[in-house]
């Protein structure tokens, strides 16, 4: 049977396999950030990604757990991948349409569908 994925899903199995990550144990964020350019920090307040230039800074959190900071990681990642300028500076709509979209974004980034099809956990016949 063959599987139909989103076009976040596509982007995220095409994104992962490009940087040679197929299973779960390959998930670390700090691999990622580091074969993306992107500059992780850690520090006492919110997690948030920052742009200087053509520079990607994501600053996560110190005090979450390291599952909270993946999660963190992989929103934050998707602001990095598809957003610019400065949220201040946006209208409230669209500040909650770019958060929406970057959650979502974290959910499939955290736990890739592809890797999950991988695990045969269910049967459809």
């Amino acid at each position: 049977m063959a599987t139909h994925y989103t076009h976040t899903e596509d982007y995220i199995k095409t994104l992962y396999l490009k940087l040679d990550i197929k299973k779960p144990q390959e998930l670390k964020f700090q691999s990622i950030a580091e074969q993306l350019g992107i500059h992780v920090f850690y520090w006492p307040d919110a997690s948030q990604a920052l742009f200087t230039g053509s520079k990607a800074f994501i600053l996560l959190n110190e005090k979450l757990t390291p599952q909270q900071q993946w999660e963190e990681f992989c929103h934050e990642l998707s602001h990095v991948l598809f957003h610019v300028g400065n949220q201040s500076k946006i209208p409230t709509r669209f500040i909650e349409y770019q958060e929406a979209k970057a959650n979502i974004f974290m959910y499939h980034a955290a736990i890739p569908t592809f890797m999950l099809d991988q695990l045969h956990i269910y049967h459809l016949d």
